[in-house]
């Protein structure tokens, strides 16, 4: 862990990512697509059989960076399709309900606001660089709705096709005055983590969520969770469910 130290204590900006890494946006999403599934008149008695490939579908794009929550409703209406129900097209609310389903569904990770605390009160800058769901400003509401933009300096929500995370932490980079070695970035996803690095920053790997049994790459620093990375600033053990 003394090198995990090093790079938390040498940082001058730490960079996070949300989904996946902050707060659990996944392990409810079922639950939200059934609610969307209703609200578009699936009948109950019908509500599993369409609600678990749908899921499935849902579960598959995420793991390959695909999703895109402008086409969640035509998800739905293709996996009711498949099993023999005709869905009419979305309601008019159908977004907004959405976007409180998932806010309702997000929950920061134990240790989350701690660390961010702690990050605080050391002098750190500390920015929040993540992609978009796909529909103008989900993303920056969902964050603003955790309780965790409070902490940070900045956020970037990178729109699908435009800046990368790379670009996104060259430009705070340049913004703030420091070189990329200065920056540090922490992510769940293990591609992100060792492009990163790649380019010159620090990362770290949270193994969280859906990614917590993917294969391990040596280069790239791991920890199991947020609360490790809290244990090396504060030197105490913390709960998984602290």
């Amino acid at each position: 862990m003394s090198a995990l130290k090093d790079i938390l204590a040498e940082a001058k900006i730490i960079s996070f990512d949300f989904d996946g890494t902050l707060v659990d946006s996944y392990t409810y999403m079922k639950d939200v697509i059934e609610l969307m599934l209703l609200h578009m008149g699936t009948p109950p008695n019908m509500l599993q059989l369409v609600s678990e490939p749908a899921y499935q579908e849902w579960l598959e794009l995420e793991k390959a960076n695909a999703m895109n929550y402008a086409n969640f409703a035509l998800l739905l209406i293709e996996a009711a399709r498949r099993n023999g129900l005709v869905l009419p097209s979305p309601p008019p609310d159908f977004n907004a309900l959405l976007l409180e389903a998932r806010i309702q569904a997000t929950r920061p990770y134990p240790c989350a606001v701690q660390l961010l605390k702690i990050l605080k009160a050391e002098g750190k800058i500390i920015v929040s660089v993540s992609g978009d769901d796909g529909i103008p400003g989900f993303k920056e509401k969902r964050i603003e709705a955790s309780g965790l933009a409070r902490f940070f300096n900045k956020v970037i929500v990178i729109p699908s096709g435009l800046l990368s995370r790379i670009e996104a932490l060259l430009e705070i980079a340049k913004e703030y005055g420091v070189e990329p070695s200065d920056v540090l970035h922490i992510d769940d996803r293990r591609e992100v983590v060792l492009q990163i690095m790649q380019a010159g920053f620090n990362a770290i790997l949270v193994r969280s969520g859906m990614y917590a049994e993917a294969r391990s790459i040596h280069e790239v620093p791991e920890v199991d969770s947020l609360c490790s990375i809290l244990e090396v600033l504060s030197g105490n053990r913390f709960s998984e469910k602290f």
